[in-house]
């Protein structure tokens, strides 16, 4: 990845991607699951705004 400086043909779990996310916040970082939740779909752009 690092020598083509991209992600292109590498695949990954994205429900593990983000079941790792939410331990780091909530069970490491003592953020309430509510929050961990908003925090990581607001980075990723997921947020729904009505």
């Amino acid at each position: 990845m690092r020598e083509q400086k991209s992600f292109e043909g590498i695949s990954y779990d994205l429900g593990g991607l983000l079941g790792q996310a939410m331990e780091e916040l909530v069970e490491r970082r003592g953020i309430a699951q509510p929050q961990a939740r908003r925090a990581l779909l607001q980075r990723l752009g997921l947020n729904r705004q009505a």
